[in-house]
């Protein structure tokens, strides 16, 4: 019998573990462990089992240890940050602290810097009485002065003799008399003078007048401008310019004769007006088709006649009214004379070349004539540049108007505002006053509201005035009948998508329906060529429904 090895507790627990009876493990191998026999019956050799370790518990091992050291370092990190926020927060609201406090100490600064103010100017109030005190009796220093000054004079007077005052008050009667007659001989120059100047104003009136009509007769017969006066033959008459009375009246005649002449010619305008507008349909029938002579022709030749006759009537109406070249008499009126008659002459060759033109003119060539282009065309083009200038001058008049009209009221708000500002000021320092009063134990005084009520009745008047100072007539577009419409044609037209719509976007959307800029940008309150909804709502009437 055989003896065991003697084996420590450690190597002994090892073996316990390793004897395990799992004969049925591939992973295993047998090995004897011990060549002792404990027994005689039990020969047999028993099984010892041996298990190995994998290679990936090894892995496991490595990777889970540094997964668990950078999870204690991140909770490491975070609790640290986690800590500084909190500081970082605490640091924040005292800051906030500090500036709260930093601020209510240099607002009671402030008021204590206005307190000492107020104080130091109620302080030198009793100088300024005193001050005030000394002018009162510096006054009534010099008032008894004054005084005991017109008691001399009164002395002096009563100790001359009648006799001195007699003689002293006649002089100064003469001199106040020579002064009256002078103050009358200025009066009577002025009065001259004032004569002269309304005469030559009158004068020059006249002139003016006899200018525009002259002008306005030019431009409605069609005629080149008369060639200015020639002074060599003004010569002759030079000698009565110098009464101005008798060249006024003899130029209010002439007014008049002239007033006549040119309603002849205003008549014979407007006839030859509405015979073109007559003319015109044979214009565009001639256009359309060729030239046949007809028996229209001859109506068109009286009607020709007509003009003519109307012209000699004219003409023999002038040669009335013009004096006689050989004997210097005229033969209707004989204070015509008193002026110069160049302009006469040139309108009377004016007349004489229209009616030599007309002279020449027959039907057919009347016919050519109407159907050229330039002259029909020519003549419907000046008429519609003339009213478009009129119309532009008077529109830009009407906007000149209404921006100076938004510029004072402009102005006037601000004013306004001012004042409101400085009654705000002024209330505060009441106040103020008040408080001080208090505090120095005098009765508050009573505060004047009065300023306060008037600035409000003047707000109210004038943004009463400001809503009913201009009413706007609506305008009108087809395609917009309701406010549903305008609402969805408006987020239509906005290309820009700010919530203004331009008059150009507008025109682009509408096309020739478009109401005209002027009218439509009556309603842009903000100035800024721009319209909102309630503009435009307000523009087509909709607001006012």
């Amino acid at each position: 019998m055989l003896l065991e090895p003697k084996m420590s507790g450690f190597e002994k627990e090892a073996a316990k573990m390793l004897l395990l009876d799992d004969s049925r493990s591939s992973d295993a191998e047998e090995f004897p462990l011990s060549q002792l026999k404990t027994k005689k019956s039990a020969k047999k050799r028993r099984k010892v089992i041996v298990y190995k370790p994998k290679h990936t518990c090894v892995t496991r091992m490595l990777i889970l240890v540094p997964i668990i050291i950078f999870i204690c370092i991140a909770g490491g990190v975070a609790y640290f940050i986690v800590k500084m926020e909190n500081e970082l927060d605490s640091m924040q609201g005292r800051i906030k602290t500090l500036e709260s406090e930093l601020k209510t100490s240099t607002e009671q600064a402030l008021t204590v810097s206005a307190l000492q103010q107020k104080i130091e100017h109620l302080q030198k109030l009793p100088a300024q009485i005193s001050s005030i005190y000394a002018q009162i009796r510096a006054v009534n220093a010099t008032n008894s002065q004054l005084r005991s000054s017109l008691a001399a004079v009164k002395q002096e007077f009563q100790s001359h003799s009648t006799a001195d005052i007699e003689g002293l008050q006649q002089s100064t009667a003469q001199i106040g008399s020579a002064l009256q007659g002078v103050q009358s001989l200025q009066t009577q120059h002025t009065q001259q003078i004032d004569t002269l100047t309304n005469s030559l104003q009158q004068l020059q009136t006249s002139l003016t007048s006899l200018q525009g009509n002259v002008s306005q007769l030019q431009q409605e017969a069609s005629v080149p401008t008369p060639k200015p006066s020639d002074p060599a033959s003004d010569t002759s008459h030079s000698s009565e310019f110098l009464d101005v009375g008798k060249v006024i009246q003899s130029l209010q005649q002439e007014q008049e004769a002239m007033s006549v002449n040119v309603g002849h010619l205003n008549t014979t305008v407007a006839t030859i007006s509405h015979w073109k507008e007559a003319l015109m349909p044979r214009i565009v029938a001639l256009e359309s088709t060729p030239h046949t002579s007809d028996t229209t022709d001859d109506a068109l030749a009286e009607k020709v006649t007509q003009l003519q006759s109307q012209v000699n009537t004219l003409m023999s109406s002038i040669h009335s009214q013009t004096p006689d070249g050989e004997t210097g008499h005229q033969t209707s009126n004989s204070t015509t004379s008193d002026v110069p008659t160049d302009w006469r002459r040139g309108i009377e060759s004016d007349i004489q070349v229209i009616q030599k033109q007309l002279d020449e003119l027959n039907p057919r060539d009347l016919n050519n004539n109407l159907l050229n282009e330039n002259t029909t065309r020519g003549i419907q083009q000046q008429l519609e540049r003339a009213l478009s200038l009129f119309k532009a001058e008077n529109l830009k008049s009407v906007d000149d108007v209404k921006q100076d009209n938004q510029a004072i009221w402009g102005r006037l708000y601000q004013q306004h505002g001012d004042i409101t500002d400085m009654q705000k000021e002024v209330d505060d320092l009441q106040v103020r006053v008040q408080d001080l009063e208090k505090d120095m134990g005098h009765s508050p005084g009573p505060t004047s509201s009065q300023s306060s009520v008037r600035l409000s009745t003047v707000s109210e008047s004038s943004t009463q005035h400001s809503v009913t100072h201009v009413h706007q007539q609506p305008i009108t577009i087809p395609e917009i009948s309701t406010v549903d419409e305008l609402e969805m044609k408006f987020f239509i037209m906005d290309d820009n998508d700010d919530d203004l719509l331009s008059y150009a976007e507008l025109k682009d959307f509408f096309g020739p329906n478009a109401p005209p800029k002027d009218q439509l940008m009556q309603f842009d309150k903000n100035l800024d060529d721009k319209l909102s909804l309630d503009e435009l709502k307000t523009a087509l009437g909709f607001q006012e429904q």
